[in-house]
């Protein structure tokens, strides 16, 4: 189940969202303004666990912690 990364067209929010299938897709709103008018976004990295070496990449803050 993919994490993807999409930015509303209405408030130029950006987050991330599990899409289970692409059906689940259809069905996403932006977490600010509630707009469906979302476009998919590249991530800025990925990197697997235990990694330690700085690669000039910094993690997107999600909200959580």
């Amino acid at each position: 189940m993919p994490i993807y990364e999409y930015r509303c067209r209405q408030c130029q929010d950006e987050f991330e969202a599990l899409v289970r299938n692409v059906r689940d897709e259809e069905h996403i709103e932006c977490s600010q303004c509630g707009s469906t008018e979302l476009e998919r976004v590249l991530s800025l990295c990925a990197r697997g666990a235990g990694h330690t070496e700085s690669v000039g990449c910094q993690p997107r803050s999600t909200g959580f912690s």
